[in-house]
């Protein structure tokens, strides 16, 4: 594990009262405290955790439902405050027990290795692919594309995991109240990050799956995120004119082709061609905008 660091653990929980027990009982010794965040759940999930007695376990509580980013600030900020210690790391770990701890000490040895940010990269296993069910698979795939594009960070291999450790100190440098609220949250963790200089990590990782159905309803949030991510893309390049429209309006298509193929609106193979070709287009309009760019500035 981490070298002797304190190390906290902030898990965001909506309606989890069936598997909350077990990712409690999964913690390992290592970690100092553990937060819950209950988003306004309407089950047992809050019954289930003050059922875990532990001098190690805290229960913080939304009185509404934010959402899961709002539940992951919730307790970043509170760690921020309760500890002090700037050589501290969290750990944020979902509530459906879909994280394994065994993977928790490759995450702790990216960030004794220099990192600021270790994310989980589920898709370094062949086995995740057969595990994870196909509409979460390409949406992530396409999410991941799109945030490697807004962010610049090309070697981010799965936006979407939640499984992550961070700095104190990066969190502290961090306007926590302006991070999306919802599923988006990872994705815009990843553009602040970026904006700060941050040290971003991918780190192996499994992906658990054992039949509990997903709360993210994909056709109706992808667009959301596809939406901040052209936000931060935007801000981060300042495009604009004609050549940024043009951008766009790719992208748009590929957004298009790939949401027509998750509605079952149009075939993989359609929509994979068409996405495809628009991105390929879009990275090659890039390319040579930043090449002209840099001619004109040689002497």
């Amino acid at each position: 594990m981490s070298s002797g660091r304190p190390l906290w653990v902030v898990i965001p929980a909506f309606e989890e009262e069936h598997l909350i027990v077990a990712v409690l009982r999964g913690m390992p010794e290592c970690v100092e405290r553990i937060v819950v965040v209950d988003d306004a759940s309407t089950d047992g999930t809050v019954a289930a955790v003050r059922g875990s007695v532990s001098v190690r376990l805290e229960l913080l509580q939304h009185s509404r439902n934010r959402g899961v980013g709002a539940a992951i600030t919730t307790g970043y900020r509170h760690f921020v405050e309760q500890c002090k210690d700037p050589r501290a790391l969290c750990v944020v770990m979902a509530g459906d027990n879909q994280m394994d701890p065994a993977d928790l000490p490759q995450l702790l040895a990216a960030i004794d290795n220099g990192a600021d940010y270790a994310k989980g990269n589920r898709f370094a296993q062949s086995a995740a692919r057969r595990s994870m069910p196909f509409a979460r698979w390409f949406g992530n795939i396409v999410l991941t594309l799109l945030t490697r594009v807004a962010t610049g960070m090309w070697h981010v291999t799965d936006s979407q995991c939640g499984y992550t450790v961070v700095t104190r100190s990066t969190l502290a440098g961090m306007e926590l109240a302006r991070l999306y609220p919802r599923y988006g949250f990872p994705n815009d963790m990843l553009l602040h990050l970026a904006a700060c200089g941050a040290r971003v990590v991918d780190v192996p990782v499994r992906a658990v799956y054992a039949g509990e159905r997903s709360k993210i309803r994909l056709l109706r949030v992808a667009p959301r995120i596809a939406w901040l991510l052209l936000r931060g893309w935007w801000q981060r390049t300042h495009h604009c004119g004609a050549h940024g429209w043009l951008l766009c309006g790719l992208w748009g298509i590929a957004l298009l082709a790939a949401f027509a193929a998750i509605g079952g609106f149009m075939s993989l193979n359609a929509a994979a061609l068409t996405a495809g070709a628009c991105i390929l287009s879009a990275l090659l309009l890039d390319s040579l905008r930043s090449l002209r760019l840099q001619c004109a500035c040689l002497p």
